[in-house]
C-alpha cells in the first residue's frame, strides 16, 4: 500500500479538522484479489469505528507473464548483473511473479483501487 495523497483541515494551525481525505494505492499479485483487499480495508475501518465513504477504482487485474524467451532473458540478466541466484528449484517461476507490473512499481501487480474517506 502506498499513500498517494492525504488532506485534512484548512491549513490553519488552530483548527481541528472535521474530515480527512486519503487516497491510496495497492499493488498486488495473483495471490490476492481486489475483493480480498477491499474486505480487509473495510474490516479495519469498521474495527476502529470510523465514519467513512470509499470509492474504489480497479485499473486492472494482475497476471503472470507466461514462461518464454522474454522471461528467460530477464531472469538471466538479473542473475548476471545482480549476481542473484534464487534458491528455489524452479527459480524462473518465482522470479516471473515479480517481473510484470503495468504501473511501473515493484512486486508484480497492479492497483486494487483508490479510496478516500471522511
Amino acid at each position: 500500500m502506498q499513500i498517494a495523497n492525504i488532506q485534512a483541515g484548512t491549513g490553519s494551525n488552530n483548527v481541528i479538522p472535521g474530515e480527512l481525505f486519503v487516497q491510496f494505492n495497492f499493488r498486488f499479485s495473483t495471490e490476492l484479489t481486489d475483493e480480498m483487499i477491499k474486505a480487509q480495508v473495510l474490516a479495519l475501518l469498521e474495527k476502529h469505528q470510523l465514519r467513512y465513504t470509499v470509492d474504489w477504482w480497479l485499473s486492472g487485474q494482475p497476471f503472470l507473464t507466461a514462461r518464454g524467451k522474454l522471461v528467460d532473458a530477464v531472469v538471466n540478466a538479473v542473475e548476471h548483473y545482480n549476481e542473484i541466484k534464487p534458491a528455489a528449484t524452479d527459480h524462473r517461476r518465482n522470479v516471473r511473479r515479480a517481473l510484470y507490473c503495468p504501473h511501473g512499481g515493484a512486486g508484480g501487480g497492479t492497483r486494487a483501487g483508490q479510496c478516500h474517506y471522511s
